[in-house]
């Protein structure tokens, strides 16, 4: 029985290891892999291949993850994210720059987006300015989606000049546009 209950213990511990990925402080930064999980805490910095999921995290300085991010109730500094990020109800202080897949749901953000997308979609959210690069891998028009109230105070620009942004509900779009037709709906 002794034997038993230690080899539960060791495949217990392996398992929760492949599942989460190892966690770990260097240099005053978390640097996670795997599938990661971050609840109410707060963090220095954040580097994470996978996974991640902050839930009410407050990350001081910079947010970098090559995978999946996935932040509701969130306050970042600024975020890197290579791959597809969702945000709901969050802060974000400083630069954003996404190469993937990108939403957010009432998000602030207070300094500029970077994003190479297709498509992008703003719910209720607020922000400056927004670049939108052309992903190498992109055919045919980029769409930028403002839904409900999301505002955005600043410019908008298609580098790829094959833009569309659509503003539904009460969303605006205040600011200079460049490369892209605007569509309301």
């Amino acid at each position: 029985m002794k034997y038993l209950l230690a080899l539960a213990i060791i495949i217990g511990g392996i398992y929760a290891y492949m599942t989460y990925g190892p966690q770990a402080t260097h240099d005053g930064k978390n640097v996670s892999s795997g599938i990661v999980h971050y609840g109410k805490e707060t963090l220095s910095r954040l580097e994470a291949k996978g996974f991640v999921t902050l839930d009410g995290t407050y990350v001081r300085k910079g947010v970098d993850v090559v995978g999946n991010l996935s932040a509701t109730n969130s306050h970042l500094n600024s975020l890197m994210v290579q791959g597809r990020t969702n945000l709901v109800g969050s802060v974000v202080e400083g630069d954003v720059l996404v190469n993937g897949f990108f939403g957010a749901e009432h998000t602030t953000f207070r300094a500029p987006l970077v994003v190479s997308a297709q498509s992008i979609t703003l719910k209720d959210c607020q922000l400056h300015t927004i670049v939108i690069k052309k992903p190498f891998w992109s055919i045919g028009q980029q769409v930028l989606e403002l839904t409900d109230k999301s505002i955005c105070k600043g410019s908008i620009v298609f580098e790829s000049g094959n833009g569309k942004i659509v503003l539904t509900g009460n969303s605006q779009a205040l600011g200079s546009v460049q490369g892209a037709e605007i569509e309301k709906r």
